[in-house]
C-alpha cells in the first residue's frame, strides 16, 4: 500500500469505529468492513455512505431483498401488542450480525436489540435523509418503518423492552413511540423494493390482515 492508501485506511477504520460505538445496533464491521466498502470506497463521497455501505444485512437477507417484487397487494403490519393479541410472538435474536436481519418463522419475531439513547434519532434522522436523496438501498429507512409499525404507543415500547428487543435508555415508553411515530413524517417509502414486503405479507397472512387496502407501486 501507498502513504495515501494506508491514510484512507487508517480513516475508514477510525470512522467506522466511532459509528459502531454510538449505532443504536449490531452490524457496522470495523475490524473486517464489508467487500462492498472496497469495491466502492472511491465513489464514496459522504461520511453517512461509506458507513451505510458497511452497514448491511447478512448475505441471505441481501439476495431476498433483489428478488423480483410480487404484485400483490399488501399492508402495513399492526402495532405489537395486537399481533400478541392473534397470537404472535417475539424474541430478542442471537448472535450479532446486523440490526437489519430480522426473521418471522412459525408465528414468532425474531428481533435484534435496539439500544435507544438521545442520539438515536438524530442517528436514524441522518440516514434517512441521505438515503431519500441518494441512488441504492433503504434499509435504514424500511427498518425504522418497520419499527414505526410495531410501535404505536407505549405499550408496545413495554412489550419489545420486555422480549429484550428494546434497551430504553431515552426516557419514558412514551417517548420511544412518540420518536417512532414521527420518523418516517414526510418520508416517502418505495413499496416496490422495501426491504420487508415478504416478511409484511407473512406475518399479516397469520394475523389475518385483508391486502386489499394496501399499497403498491
Amino acid at each position: 500500500m501507498t502513504k495515501t492508501e494506508n491514510e484512507e485506511e487508517a480513516f475508514i477504520h477510525m470512522a467506522l469505529r466511532f459509528f459502531s460505538g454510538i449505532g443504536p445496533g449490531p452490524g457496522i464491521r470495523v475490524g473486517n468492513y464489508h467487500r462492498s466498502v472496497r469495491k466502492k470506497r472511491k465513489r464514496i463521497l459522504h461520511l453517512l455512505g461509506l458507513v451505510q455501505a458497511n452497514w448491511l444485512p447478512s448475505s441471505e437477507g441481501i439476495k431476498r431483498s433483489e428478488q423480483p417484487v410480487t404484485d400483490r397487494k399488501w399492508n402495513f403490519l399492526r402495532s405489537a401488542k395486537e399481533l400478541l393479541d392473534v397470537g404472535i410472538k417475539f424474541k430478542k435474536a442471537s448472535g450479532e450480525n446486523s440490526l437489519f436481519d430480522i426473521k418471522f418463522e412459525k408465528g414468532r419475531f425474531q428481533i435484534p436489540t435496539l439500544t435507544i439513547y438521545h442520539d438515536t434519532e438524530r442517528i436514524f434522522r441522518n440516514f434517512t435523509a441521505y438515503e431519500q436523496f441518494n441512488e441504492g438501498p433503504t434499509y435504514v429507512m424500511d427498518y425504522t418503518r418497520f419499527m414505526d409499525c410495531l410501535i404505536n404507543y407505549g405499550d408496545d415500547v413495554a412489550l419489545l423492552s420486555h422480549s429484550g428487543i428494546i434497551v430504553n435508555w431515552l426516557g419514558s415508553n412514551e417517548e420511544v413511540a412518540h420518536m417512532f411515530n414521527k420518523l418516517n413524517d414526510f418520508v416517502h417509502l418505495s413499496t416496490s423494493n422495501f426491504y420487508y414486503l415478504e416478511l409484511f405479507i407473512d406475518v399479516n397472512n397469520i394475523a389475518g390482515v385483508d391486502g386489499r387496502y394496501g399499497r403498491s407501486s
